[in-house]
């Protein structure tokens, strides 16, 4: 089934079972039998089985797409490793020979002073005024506190359903 064919199937769901609410408006009440005479007209456990086997499928990809991911990165790595020790070697060449800037058609090498750059040693010993304090709200203890009464701008979410497949 393609995915014009899926999403015409499942908008056919939502269809018939709205029309059984309006023609017996008296299932609105009963799910059960709401539910059963959906079903009864439709293939919902089908469409449910595809749809639960395209997430599967879904997720091996995204699993193999991060597996390749990660070892491209590794791989990334390593060249930017290896332009490094080309680049450095470039240079010690350059310094040895007491080559200042080489032009060629491709591209041009120079060298140049770099100004200091600021290292901290033992950032605890810094005053307060030299760093950025970040302030991020402790979920956790929020929680707790929401649970013995109100915290001024927060407060607890109405918990919702999710669909868990266990496929071992």
């Amino acid at each position: 089934m393609n995915p014009q064919q899926l999403a015409t199937a499942v908008a056919e769901f939502w269809r018939v079972q709205e029309s059984l609410l309006q023609a017996f408006p008296e299932l609105g009440e009963d799910q059960t039998a709401l539910r059963d005479m959906t079903e009864g007209l439709t293939s919902a456990s089908d469409l449910v089985a595809i749809l639960v086997r395209r997430s599967r499928e879904d997720e091996a990809y995204a699993n193999a797409l991060t597996a390749m991911i990660r070892d491209m990165t590794d791989r990334r790595s390593r060249y930017d490793a290896r332009a490094d020790r080309h680049r450095l070697a470039a240079q010690r060449l350059m310094d040895a020979c007491e080559l200042r800037k080489i032009e060629m058609a491709d591209f041009t090498a120079s060298i140049r002073a770099v100004p200091g750059k600021v290292e901290v040693d033992d950032e605890t010993l810094l005053p307060d005024e030299l760093c950025r304090i970040v302030r991020q709200p402790d979920k956790a203890k929020i929680k707790e506190a929401l649970a013995a009464g109100t915290v001024p701008g927060a407060h607890m979410t109405n918990g919702s359903e999710s669909l868990t497949l266990r496929t071992k």
